[in-house]
């Protein structure tokens, strides 16, 4: 679930705690800059302590960014936002899709979240915007076959989405303290 982070001195009402100092770049960061070289850059992905930090992408489609970097030069593809959910981070699940790489990059980092110690050190996903940070605390890991219902964007009424969590919480390898509720953003 994302908590928005505070990116000036005032308090922010949504944030339980300031952004750290060793992650102030992301505060730093010029989307605008790196949308001079592609306009379909969303945001910044970033997981600390892994190889993962690379610009978020969104397309009108979810076949572009699939072999295709965010600045062209190979095939290997993008991280990016399914294209049909919202690019302000605003619906009840946002998809994010990338190649889970046998190097660690891209996804690859992921595979390790099956170890309880990993989550531990490595808690959260980062997402800069161009006027905010959001953090997503990781609340549950599993490998899904690409035709799961979580591959779904669950936009129903409580009920519908409150099963969709308890699928997320009971198929996950890993025990969380964090369970979402249905008026959470995942």
């Amino acid at each position: 679930e994302p908590e928005e982070l505070p990116v000036a001195e005032e308090e922010d009402p949504y944030s339980k705690e300031p952004l750290d100092e060793s992650l102030s770049f992301l505060m730093e960061m010029d989307l605008e800059e790196l949308r001079q070289t592609n306009a379909d850059v969303l945001g910044w992905i970033h997981i600390p302590d892994t190889q993962l930090s690379y610009p978020l992408l969104q397309a009108e489609d979810n076949q572009t960014y699939l072999n295709k970097t965010w600045d062209g030069i190979n095939s290997a593809g993008s991280i990016f936002l399914e294209c049909k959910s919202q690019p302000d981070f605003g619906d009840f699940n946002t998809l994010v899709y990338g190649h889970r790489m046998k190097n660690g990059s891209m996804f690859g980092s992921l595979r390790n979240y099956n170890k309880q110690e990993y989550l531990a050190e490595h808690p959260y996903v980062y997402i800069t915007t161009d006027d905010r940070v959001l953090r997503y605390e990781i609340f549950s890991a599993y490998e899904a076959s690409v035709v799961s219902d979580t591959y779904r964007l669950y936009v129903e009424d409580d009920e519908t989405k409150q099963a969709a969590l308890e699928h997320f919480v009971s198929s996950s390898v890993l025990d969380s303290e964090q369970v979402p509720t249905t008026e959470d953003y995942i």
